[in-house]
């Protein structure tokens, strides 16, 4: 588990992050002019400036949870943590989405163009070969 004061010294060691974080520290969003050398990443932080806060003094965005409405608070996770975040939310025992796709393949028809006998029409096609069920 990451402590407040790692995820703020993680993201001070971000580059894209740097910047954002020194604008939210003096609450001043720059002028566009300004942020124009910029990452990419640095530039959509930037466009949404209104919806960064430091809490604890790490950074954070609000979204809009899309079926509630409900603000949600999400740590910004620096190049330094990602691959660490991504593994502990997807890649641990009891992550991810619980087989949720094999149920549904069953629920989609045969392809009957495919080559193989048992291929269904998946939107999730082309994300690690054919879906065989």
């Amino acid at each position: 588990m990451v402590d407040a004061a790692e995820w703020r010294r993680q993201q001070e060691q971000d580059t894209d992050l740097q910047p954002v974080l020194q604008w939210l520290e003096v609450q001043q969003r720059p002028l566009v002019d300004e942020v124009a050398v910029l990452s990419k990443a640095t530039k959509g932080l930037w466009a949404a400036f209104e919806s960064l806060r430091l809490c604890d003094c790490v950074l954070q965005r609000a979204w809009k949870e899309p079926a509630t409405g409900e603000e949600k608070w999400q740590v910004v996770v620096p190049k330094g943590l990602k691959e660490s975040v991504l593994k502990a939310m997807h890649g641990a025992a009891g992550s991810g989405h619980f087989g949720a796709i094999a149920p549904c393949q069953r629920l989609i028809p045969p392809d009957p163009l495919s080559p193989y006998p048992q291929q269904h029409a998946s939107p999730h096609r082309g994300r690690g070969g054919p879906q065989v069920t």
